[in-house]
């Protein structure tokens, strides 16, 4: 499909790569929230943009015409310490790469290094490039048919633990929609962002981070919900809402965990753990099998994992270390 000549643009914004990205849009098909032109551009705009970042937009062109897209940035801390490139650093956007992964061998060596986790669980690289990549652990759960035949999956320590989690919040209200509904969000909001200013009293510049990392994810959360890729999951006792759960489906039958908010008054429940019990209930519903709980395997996630899913990182020394 490819042919070996590869020439690469490199753009300084979204504006500039918006014509690209449309073809390849339409070229492959994608209607998936990580490769939305909109998506990327709101957390450059949102967040990055304002902290002092730079913006890199690289596009692979094959006869002309886009092959690939890979938006990189340059944070200003970064860029103080000599560190490296990267995707949407503080985003799970930064999972993907907006281009087939069978032209990863080839694109990858024309762009700077930098610090992504290259692609998805499900995405192998060809047999021959095999080695220019390495294998790292990913958080993938396969939800099985019920909620009784997944727990059966784990081994019995975890089992016992989510059972735990589980009937501990029982009376707990739990309502799942298509939309963000950010105007019932309030009360959580400030609950959950007072948390971190608790946590990092004086500490203005890690307030902020916070305050703004929430209200980005909410409007990629918006975007989802436009695209028609939303999955919302509220959690109420007494009829005040002590968590709030956003995912976004991916593909047809995988869903991607994104964001929680929850009520530091009610740490002891569990929330976050039990808020993904519940996300699973709904996701069988929508027809997901595969829950993915991002490539960080947090201490957290390991009782929820019942599979040994990989995704591949690009291995720049062994890709140098081929070319020589």
């Amino acid at each position: 499909m490819y042919s070996q000549a590869m020439d690469i643009l490199v753009l300084q914004s979204y504006e500039q790569a918006l014509p690209f990205w449309a073809e390849l849009a339409r070229t492959q098909g994608a209607e998936e929230l990580c490769l939305d032109w909109q998506a990327h551009q709101l957390i450059w705009e949102s967040f990055y943009a304002p902290r002092g970042a730079e913006l890199r937009v690289y596009v692979a062109l094959e006869g002309g015409r886009p092959a690939g897209i890979v938006p990189l940035l340059l944070t200003r801390e970064d860029r103080a310490r000599g560190g490296t490139w990267t995707f949407t650093d503080d985003f799970l956007l930064a999972r993907e790469y907006f281009c087939p992964p069978s032209l990863l061998p080839r694109l990858l060596p024309l762009l700077p290094e930098h610090l992504a986790d290259d692609l998805s669980c499900f995405e192998v690289p060809a047999p021959a490039a095999r080695e220019r990549f390495e294998a790292c652990p990913g958080a993938i759960v396969d939800l099985g048919q019920d909620r009784e035949a997944y727990l059966a999956s784990l081994p019995g320590r975890h089992r016992r633990q989510l059972r735990a989690v589980w009937d501990r919040n029982l009376d707990l209200t739990v309502a799942a929609d298509r939309q963000v509904r950010r105007e019932l969000l309030e009360e959580l909001l400030e609950a959950y962002l007072g948390y971190w200013r608790d946590r990092f009293p004086g500490e203005q510049e890690r307030q902020e981070y916070s305050r703004d990392k929430v209200r980005t994810d909410l409007a990629l959360m918006r975007r989802a919900e436009e695209m028609g890729r939303l999955l919302a999951l509220r959690l109420s006792l007494g009829g005040r809402l002590v968590a709030a759960n956003f995912s976004v489906l991916h593909g047809r039958d995988r869903l991607d965990d994104y964001l929680c908010l929850r009520d530091p008054r009610e740490q002891a429940r569990g929330l976050g753990n039990f808020s993904i019990l519940a996300n699973m209930e709904e996701a069988r519903r929508a027809g997901v099998r595969w829950y993915d709980l991002s490539a960080i395997l947090n201490d957290y996630k390991r009782r929820f994992l019942n599979t040994r899913a990989v995704f591949y990182r690009w291995r720049y020394a062994a890709a140098q270390e081929a070319a020589s």
